[in-house]
């Protein structure tokens, strides 16, 4: 006998539920993440992007999103540029690597580079993974 998806496999557009750390476990291991950032990783579904949030606080508040149209194209956009940045601070990691050290305003440029990339993902996770709507601009 097949059992009918989980409910977050069937959410609507815009809507969101929790789930069971399970639930998280199997997401993870069933798709190919657009993006992870610690917990919390996107998947793109073709036309929505969704979010799965695995509550590290112990309250078990594990939860999934389905988004709309505009915040999908929103994570779509948003990844574009965390990996941007990521690919511009593993390069001067690299440099700095291969040079075998670096002057005081290469390793300033690396920690610009490093800080610029986590507040973008950050950022871009603290803007879409939020429940109700996200605020307005």
């Amino acid at each position: 006998m097949m059992r009918p998806p989980a409910t977050h496999d069937r959410l609507a557009p815009g809507a969101h539920c929790r789930i069971t750390e399970e639930q998280w476990a199997l997401a993870l291991e069933k798709h190919e993440p657009l993006h992870q950032w610690g917990s919390a990783f996107l998947v793109d579904d073709g036309p929505q992007v969704r979010a799965f949030l695995r509550d590290v606080s112990g309250e078990g508040r594990h939860t999934a999103w389905c988004f709309d149209d505009a915040r999908s194209a929103r994570a779509r956009d948003g990844v574009a540029q965390v990996e941007a940045l990521e690919i511009a601070l593993a390069k001067l990691i690299s440099a700095e690597m291969d040079r075998g050290s670096a002057s005081p305003a290469e390793q300033a440029a690396v920690e610009a580079a490093r800080g610029a990339y986590v507040q973008a993902a950050e950022g871009l996770y603290a803007e879409l993974l939020v429940i109700g709507k996200p605020p307005a601009e």
